[in-house]
């Protein structure tokens, strides 16, 4: 017997907008959703471009941000909805659920931004964000840190590189693979938007600076005495966390 769950208040709250998202051949195993019509309309049928032309045995990696299921909640505006076993998949931006450990039914999390889901201990949220091209995308971020202000997010994409064979004795065979990229983002909370963050000492003085002169000074000094290393992002939290105790 598979096991059933129901979010009635997730159901509700999309509506006629899942609705429309949901693929016109819908199908799901109602028995899987506890016979629950507006349950379907939560999430949706995978429509991984994956899936179907990667045979990923020969593949070195993977799309998945981490193999494994682990158990996530799912929250809407009005709280929690539900728990359920989850995956991040950083190649097609999507976040998997799996109906039950014993059921392989999988489905993916209707991508809404107000919806987001906490996999392990790390919130994942589906927002519009500005690229380093100043580009407009909405897709999945991961929330690292969260002051009054600023809020710090992380992008994490996996890219498909191609192998190559070697056409002579002394070439030496590479492998296709998946690649774990990460970009950094910020949220003034001012302006309401997600914009591109390049680690630098001079980005990051920037992003904290305030018409408080000594605030910002105090905020330097920490900066040049701390021997960051801008590619690690726990130390961009840390910047973070010390510009919200000034």
């Amino acid at each position: 017997m598979k096991r059933s769950f129901f979010y009635p208040a997730l159901g509700l709250l999309l509506g006629q907008s899942i609705i429309a998202q949901a693929p016109a051949n819908y199908n799901a195993d109602n028995e899987s959703f506890g016979n629950q019509p507006m349950l379907q309309y939560a999430f949706q049928q995978l429509n991984s471009k994956t899936a179907k032309k990667f045979d990923e045995t020969n593949i070195r990696g993977s799309r998945f941000y981490r193999r494994g299921f682990l158990e996530g909640s799912i929250y809407s505006k009005d709280g929690l909805e539900g728990k359920n076993l989850m995956r991040y998949d950083g190649y097609n931006d999507e976040v998997q659920i799996k109906i039950s450990p014993s059921d392989t039914t999988i489905v993916m999390l209707t991508q809404n931004k107000d919806i987001y889901c906490v996999l392990g201990r790390e919130k994942i949220v589906y927002r519009e964000y500005f690229d380093k091209d100043g580009e407009a995308i909405y897709g999945h971020l991961f929330k690292l840190a969260e002051t009054d202000d600023l809020a710090l997010f992380e992008r994490r994409i996996k890219k498909y590189k191609e192998g190559k064979a070697a056409t002579t004795s002394f070439e030496v065979p590479v492998a296709s693979r998946f690649v774990l990229q990460t970009e950094l983002y910020y949220l003034d909370k001012k302006d309401n938007k997600i914009q591109f963050f390049k680690p630098s000492k001079k980005n990051l003085v920037a992003m904290f600076e305030t018409d408080d002169k000594t605030k910002n000074d105090k905020l330097k000094k920490f900066i040049s005495s701390s021997r960051l290393n801008y590619k690690d992002t726990k130390d961009i939290v840390q910047v973070l966390y010390y510009y919200n105790n000034l």
